[in-house]
């Protein structure tokens, strides 16, 4: 409203006012006549903002939005937005310490005609893009030629500051096949398995979380492999002297077939013997004596004679949802399988009812 000279509300307390503004915030005004302009603003205004593209730049005499933004490689639109002492994008005060944008690999300036389906398309790019690179586009695009672009007419043709390759930063470690003897001297911790790579003789000198920080080793795989360890009382657990697995070899969590088979050459040539039993599990077993069966998710407590067999898609709650039982209940009867089901073992039986 103080931009029309014919308004009302324009007098000389305006005036004064405006005057009172300027000098209170440092700045220089060329004139007080806000019929000619609102952004009548030539001296530089300092703006410490945090720059996050690390880049700046101080503006020259006749410098705009769209002649920075073509020499940077920016959108000239950005430009403006990230920088509050940006008043009118055609006429940027000289000496203005500006932030730049990301940049981009590919600019394009706005010719009279462009739709932003006739941009996108020639630079060979969804619109969708091209509206995601320039945030000011409305999605309609018809903001692209506005009656007074104060933005500017520069825009991105590419995701601003490039894109991620894609490349890991390191190269994955080689999946260790053959395992190796524990350490001389030291005893295997109870349950550790012995399909492993690499050990630690626990000297008391590291925490879990510092093992597995030092060895890049997954919490929930290091007390997987090592289920003598749990994860709420792993340190305390750690017994000094006891050598605990870092890395298991591929396939360590696969159940061995069992069996016997024991050929005998007749002098016919013939081959007899018995033929190699495979063990076999039904989906529930159930035993009045409590004799367990084989192989069995370590940490069970006493007093099972209900077991499930877990199979491929099997988990905590469906296991718990098959058997009607509460899932704390689960958790409680097989404690290494910890209250988030990392610790469940595939082809291993686990609790699933108690003596009453």
């Amino acid at each position: 409203m103080q931009a029309d000279a014919y308004t009302g509300a324009y007098d000389e307390n305006v005036k004064a006012s405006y005057k009172y503004v300027a000098k209170t915030c440092g700045l220089s005004i060329d004139d007080f006549n806000a019929a000619d302009s609102a952004f009548n603003v030539t001296s530089p205004i300092s703006d410490d903002n945090i720059c996050v593209s690390g880049n700046t730049y101080t503006t020259r005499d006749g410098d705009s939005c769209d002649s920075i933004a073509l020499a940077q490689g920016v959108s000239a639109a950005t430009l403006y937005y990230i920088n509050s002492n940006i008043f009118d994008c055609s006429k940027i005060a000289a000496g203005t310490k500006l932030c730049l944008p990301l940049t981009c690999t590919s600019i394009y300036k706005v010719k009279k005609g462009d739709t932003c389906l006739d941009i996108a398309s020639n630079a060979v790019i969804r619109k969708d893009n091209l509206l995601s690179f320039n945030s000011q586009l409305n999605q309609n695009c018809t903001n692209l030629h506005d009656a007074d672009p104060y933005w500017g007419s520069v825009l991105c043709l590419s995701t601003p500051g490039g894109t991620y390759s894609g490349k890991p930063i390191n190269n994955p470690e080689p999946i260790d096949r053959e395992p190796i003897d524990p350490p001389r001297g030291a005893s295997v911790a109870n349950g550790t398995t012995k399909e492993c790579s690499h050990w630690l003789t626990h000297d008391g000198s590291l925490s879990c979380t510092q093992i597995c920080l030092a060895y890049n080793i997954p919490i929930n795989l290091f007390t997987e492999v090592n289920p003598s360890l749990n994860k709420t009382t792993c340190d305390t657990d750690l017994v000094m002297g006891n050598a605990y697995c870092l890395k298991p070899v591929d396939g360590w969590d696969q159940p061995v077939a069992t069996g016997t088979f024991a050929p005998e050459i007749t002098a016919t040539g013939s081959v007899t013997g018995t033929k190699p039993t495979i063990a076999t599990h039904s989906a529930t077993q159930t035993s009045a004596s409590g004799k367990a069966p084989t192989p069995l998710q370590p940490g069970i407590i006493d007093g099972c004679n209900k077991w499930h067999y877990v199979d491929d898609g099997d988990g905590c709650y469906s296991i718990a949802q098959k058997y009607h039982i509460e899932l704390d209940d689960f958790y409680s009867w097989n404690p290494k399988v910890g209250d988030d089901c990392a610790g469940l073992w595939l082809h291993y039986n686990v609790c699933v009812g108690v003596a009453s």
